[in-house]
């Protein structure tokens, strides 16, 4: 019994040293596992706070480069103003230039025309001697080259009716011309109670009220083949037959193209042989309307080129056309 009791106890101490052993060892086992896990997860933390930097750092890199994209953005829009500028100062550059060399060429001629328009004056009147004073011959009235011609046309042509669109100084030379004449008659359509007023004060102040007339006649929607325009508002068929038109009215302002109509309103009542007298040919649209007449009159011809500003043309056949200048 003794013995087996020593042996029991023995096998129960090496029992308890071995589960101490284990226990020892399985602790020492927990306590790494924990001491892995703590590293790992600081190292997860750490990981995390890097990532979260890097993506904080990224994020402020694409804001940066948003920026200098827009700034690069805006330089490009800049760069694109300032060629488009250039282009733009190129064209007013050449614009200059051509403005330039225009003027130094009309100033070159400008002696010469000066002269030629005083010589036109000199004639007119040495040819009426007119005792009351004259409206002037600038701005918007007939140049005295153009009013001479015109006088020598009514002189040798002898017209029993000359219609005039418009009035001013032209109406004045004309009644001058058709009284030396001692035949014809003037009638003038003016939309302008003010021009009207003035232009029949000058014709009686000449003593010419037998010979012309101002008729006030308000403007009005007329319809031709290029559509609507504003145009006296007469009857062409109680004026009579035409011999001469003077188409200087209505003014370019009252819209464009405005002269045209005077062709088509007047053409049933132009006899053959009528000369159409067209002015302030250098504005563009009086160039267009001589170009519309001709392309849809046929029996509209050239006669005679007055000036630069003024043109004559005949309503006639071939056969009847003919020229001062012939």
């Amino acid at each position: 019994m003794g013995v087996l009791a020593v042996a029991v106890g023995l096998a129960l101490g090496n029992l308890l040293v071995a589960i101490g052993g284990s226990a020892l060892i399985v602790l020492a086992l927990g306590g790494w596992q924990i001491w892995t896990l703590r590293r790992l997860l600081h190292q997860v933390a750490t990981i995390g706070k890097r990532q979260h930097k890097a993506e904080a750092a990224l994020k402020a890199i694409r804001v940066k480069l948003s920026q200098e994209a827009d700034q690069l953005a805006a330089v490009d829009r800049r760069i694109d103003g300032l060629r488009d500028a250039m282009v733009a100062a190129k064209g007013v550059e050449q614009q200059l230039v051509t403005s330039t060399r225009g003027l130094t060429n009309a100033m070159a001629k400008l002696p010469s025309e000066l002269l030629t328009e005083q010589q036109a004056m000199d004639q007119l009147l040495a040819e009426f001697s007119p005792k009351a004073p004259l409206p002037l011959v600038a701005g918007w009235a007939m140049a005295p080259v153009g009013l001479r011609w015109l006088v020598y046309l009514v002189e040798q042509t002898r017209p029993e009716l000359v219609v005039e669109c418009g009035s001013g100084t032209t109406s004045l030379w004309i009644a001058l011309a058709l009284k030396k004449a001692g035949r014809g008659r003037l009638v003038c359509l003016e939309h302008s109670a003010t021009y009207a007023e003035k232009t029949t004060e000058w014709l009686r102040l000449h003593e010419v009220t037998e010979q012309a007339e101002v008729l006030l006649t308000p403007l009005t929607e007329v319809s031709t083949a290029r559509g609507s325009f504003q145009w006296y508002d007469i009857d062409p068929a109680k004026l009579g037959e035409v011999d001469l038109l003077v188409v200087d009215g209505p003014p370019g302002g009252t819209g464009p193209h405005a002269r045209y109509p005077a062709l088509p309103v007047f053409a049933p009542y132009l006899k053959a042989g009528a000369v159409i007298i067209a002015d302030d040919l250098h504005r563009k649209d009086e160039r267009e309307i001589l170009e519309f007449w001709t392309d849809e009159h046929q029996q509209l011809q050239p006669y005679a080129d007055i000036s630069a500003e003024v043109k004559a043309l005949i309503w006639s056949t071939k056969a009847a056309a003919g020229s001062l200048d012939d």
